[in-house]
């Protein structure tokens, strides 16, 4: 027995022990004593990819696949470790070789997916997870990633059921029972999704998100005190979450508590300052009596949009449904700018009757431009007076 043997073995030894540190001082002899041995440079790189060491886990498993192309276990290992490093293009070509060596690698198959999620490209990914799943049913990562994958895809039923079979599998992932109730609620099954929330909150109290999502959900099905109440759970975990603070500012605006909404939109603005929230706290304002102050956030929110879209500044208000539109023309009426309420009428009864002329049958639509001719015509007997 050789020298270089006895450290390789005593290397595996280590290795086997999951006492990485030892097998990598190993297998350093074994190569100084014989630098062709592909093996060794495989373990050793399996040993520094155990220890995170990913960078000098490629660098032997380059060496490894120098000696020997057609060592499996290098391809493979070398792809997880720049999967780890975030180079999920080239993770995706080492295990593309690692599959022609071996196709019914499960493994294989789902880091291959994985970084093909990451690189949102889900219907590739979705395709990989297939193949894991063919190989080995019961992986719950390939079912867990594959539903989010569908649900980024907007196919929300099939994701739900990629989560009701990883929950089978392992019931105590908060995060599939988060992501199912997320796709729950984009299908308005609002019951069901704080069903899924309030789950997963019990495995994992501190999910900000969830709580946020709760609370929203609850909204919805208008128990606006209990929406509150989780939106406050949530925000007490993290105070920076500035969409818990427009929710709640939305639900106090619905309850007609205007400057506890309009506090909550500030809040909201200064972590993130979204057109979208300036023209809530203009709305707030206007419901106040505030009118001068309402148009100042509305050219806020107006300007903003602008520098963010690179856009004629006019197309702002084709965003609002038209009840918004409503409100926004008479903030504006309120502080007697009636000729920019004509302008703006004239503006989006122009331009969307040239954008939808071929889309008659579309009722949404056609009853969008219905409402513009009620509101220009009653805004403009008023111009008229």
């Amino acid at each position: 027995m050789t020298k270089s043997f006895t450290y390789k073995k005593k290397g595996i030894q280590f290795l086997n022990e999951k006492n990485y540190l030892e097998a990598v001082n190993n297998f350093v002899k074994a190569l100084e004593l014989n630098p062709e041995d592909w093996e060794s440079w495989n373990s050793r790189g399996e040993s520094n990819y155990h220890l995170e060491q990913y960078e000098e886990a490629i660098n032997d498993f380059n060496k490894a696949l120098e000696i020997n192309p057609e060592d499996f276990e290098s391809w493979k290992f070398r792809g997880e470790s720049k999967y780890f490093l975030k180079q999920y293009e080239e993770a995706i070509n080492d295990f593309n070789n690692a599959l022609e060596i071996n196709p019914e690698d499960c493994i294989s198959w789902e880091c291959s997916g994985v970084c093909k999620y990451f690189l949102e490209k889900y219907e590739e990914a979705i395709n990989d997870f297939n193949k894991a799943q063919e190989i080995y049913p019961e992986n719950f990562t390939s079912w867990a990633t594959r539903g989010i994958c569908k649900y980024f895809l907007e196919k929300y039923e099939e994701a739900i059921n990629d989560f009701n079979k990883a929950q089978e599998i392992y019931p105590e992932d908060f995060e599939s029972w988060h992501e199912r109730g997320v796709c729950k609620s984009y299908l308005g099954h609002y019951e069901g999704a704080i069903n899924d929330f309030k789950k997963e909150l019990e495995i994992n109290p501190e999910y900000f998100i969830s709580w946020q999502f709760s609370g929203v959900c609850k909204y919805f099905l208008e128990q606006y005190e209990e929406a509150i109440n989780d939106l406050n759970k949530g925000l007490e975990i993290n105070p920076e979450d500035w969409q818990s603070w427009k929710s709640r500012g939305i639900i106090k605006f619905r309850l007609e508590k205007y400057e506890e909404a309009i506090n909550d939109f500030n809040n909201a603005i200064e972590i993130n300052p979204e057109f979208d929230t300036y023209k809530n706290i203009s709305f707030a304002r206007f419901e106040l009596g505030d009118y001068e102050n309402a148009l100042d956030e509305i050219k806020k929110s107006e300007e903003l949009f602008y520098k963010l879209n690179k856009q004629d500044n006019k197309l702002f208000l084709s965003k609002f449904l038209i009840d918004e539109l409503d409100i926004i023309l008479k903030i504006y009426k309120s502080n007697n700018h009636l000729e920019k309420v004509n302008e703006i009428l004239d503006y989006l009864y122009e331009n969307h009757t040239l954008k939808w002329s071929n889309t008659v049958l579309n009722l949404r639509l056609t009853k969008f431009m219905n409402s513009i001719i009620k509101i220009k015509n009653r805004f403009l007997s008023y111009v008229r007076k």
